[in-house]
């Protein structure tokens, strides 16, 4: 593929990403000189690609978000918005739709109870081995894909699990969003369901196959897990997750399982979502 067309693409990823930005920022970020990127910029916003503001930032404009509306990924993201607004409204919880997207988990849609309008899209993503939504992912995924999107033992174990899912800002908004302190107290490997070998790993798919549920436990945070449950997609294998304070996850799992189930059966409603919520 073209180096000039792949540069392009890259650009329009930066500026989704960390958008608004200036000129000189663009550049830094592709490893270019500023003339290049201010050209490049010059030509994308010729097309309505990208945008700038009144003080001559860069930001992703109208045709580069009409793009790829009409896809398997364009209409699951206007499925997703109504069905996790629902699950958020009935647990309490930040809730996420979470696809499959160049082998890393990202977060297509996203509703907090608290309105703290945490940021989706490629700011946001989880890899395929930690998490409930990433495994849940990867547990969808036909065998050969497993090979190419898992890693063989040993399995990555950064020091601070989170510090890859989301810029810090992301996270600090987060964690405050659940009523903790700004800043992650470290990555804790006691009581975690993080899976320490690839074997481990493989079983906790299958077992996701089997049971259609993952509960994780502190696999990004000491202090925060999350439930999923498989969202398959056209052409995506997607997630719906429920993220919330490990002791508020373990207290309200049966609620939240219910409706993370109900929301992910074709046709789901709002109204279907709260009477499943509402049952014993």
């Amino acid at each position: 593929m073209s180096q000039t067309l792949l540069r392009g693409l890259r650009l329009l990823e930066i500026v989704d990403f960390s958008g608004p930005l200036t000129v000189s920022q663009l550049a830094r970020e592709l490893g270019v000189d500023k003339a290049t990127a201010s050209r490049m910029v010059s030509a994308c916003e010729a097309d309505g690609w990208l945008v700038r503001d009144d003080g001559g930032h860069v930001l992703i404009g109208p045709r580069s978000t009409l793009l790829g509306q009409g896809a398997a990924a364009g209409v699951s993201l206007r499925l997703a918005e109504p069905i996790i607004h629902a699950v958020s409204g009935v647990t309490g919880m930040l809730t996420q739709a979470v696809g499959l997207v160049g082998g890393v988990g990202v977060v297509l849609a996203s509703a907090d109870p608290v309105g703290a309008k945490i940021p989706y899209g490629l700011t946001t993503s989880f890899p395929l081995w930690v998490s409930a939504a990433g495994k849940t992912i990867a547990s969808q995924l036909a065998a050969d894909d497993r090979q190419r999107y898992l890693p063989n033992d040993p399995l990555p174990v950064p020091t601070d699990a989170v510090s890859g899912v989301a810029p810090s800002a992301v996270v600090q908004q987060f964690r405050v969003s659940l009523g903790l302190g700004p800043t992650p107290g470290g990555y804790v490997v006691q009581s975690t369901t993080r899976a320490t070998s690839r074997a481990q790993l493989d079983a906790q798919l299958d077992t996701i196959v089997r049971d259609g549920v993952f509960i994780d436990r502190a696999e990004l945070m000491p202090e925060v897990s999350c439930v999923a449950v498989p969202w398959p997609q056209p052409g995506m294998p997607a997630a719906l997750v429920c993220i919330s304070t490990t002791p508020q996850i373990d207290r309200d799992a049966a609620l939240v399982e219910r409706a993370l189930r109900a929301a992910a059966v074709s046709g789901a409603t709002r109204d279907s979502i709260v009477a499943a919520a509402a049952a014993r």
